[in-house]
């Protein structure tokens, strides 16, 4: 239930209906990452989409921010 609940907050899946949400909470995969640890690379191609529950996430090239994400 903590997953829809997650989902519900997030702009895309607002208007989605509760049942449709099931079935996405159902493959979501939960990752806790500690500070410094590396998400993608640039170049990676992208396979899926993450959502911040806590804390944030920085978009860099090098020592160039592109952007802090967070919840």
């Amino acid at each position: 239930m903590e997953k829809i609940s997650l989902l519900k907050e997030t702009d895309i899946f607002k208007n989605v209906r509760e049942v449709d949400l099931t079935d996405i909470a159902s493959v979501l995969e939960e990752q806790s990452l500690k500070s410094g640890d590396v998400i993608f690379n640039k170049g990676d191609v992208g396979n899926c989409m993450y959502l911040i529950y806590e804390g944030s996430v920085r978009i860099h090239d090098g020592d160039y921010t592109l952007a802090v994400l967070g919840k």
